[in-house]
C-alpha cells in the first residue's frame, strides 16, 4: 500500500524555517536537509508503520539531521502534525498536540 502524506500547517511552518535556518547557515545546506526529509517522505509512503511514541503519534528521525517527522497515521493517510527538533523536549509536542 502506498500511503498518501500531507503537512498540517504548523508542521510545514517548523519544516520551512528549519530549511531556511540552514541555508542561511550554510549555502547548501537547506537544500540537503530538504532531500533528506523527502527521502525520509518517501519512506513513509511505502512503510508508514514506525513505532508509536505518544498516543497514536508515530515518529520518525531524519537522517544527517537532528529532525523527527511526528505524524498520525489513518488508513492510508499520514498526517504530519510535528517537524521536531529532536533535541528539545518531547512534552513539546506532546502539550501542543495533545495527542489530537
Amino acid at each position: 500500500m502506498k500511503y498518501v502524506v500531507s503537512f498540517e500547517e504548523e508542521a510545514e511552518y517548523e519544516y520551512l524555517e528549519a530549511i531556511a535556518w540552514y541555508e542561511k547557515e550554510c549555502a547548501g545546506l537547506g537544500m540537503e536537509l530538504l532531500l533528506e526529509v523527502e527521502n525520509s517522505l518517501d519512506t513513509l509512503r511505502l512503510n508508514a508503520y514506525f513505532e508509536i511514541r505518544y498516543l497514536d503519534l508515530r515518529l520518525l528521525n531524519v537522517k544527517r539531521f537532528p529532525y523527527q517527522l511526528i505524524y498520525r497515521l489513518t488508513g492510508n493517510e499520514i498526517k504530519i502534525v510535528s517537524f521536531f527538533h529532536g533535541h528539545r523536549d518531547p512534552e513539546i509536542w506532546k502539550k501542543n498536540k495533545n495527542g489530537r
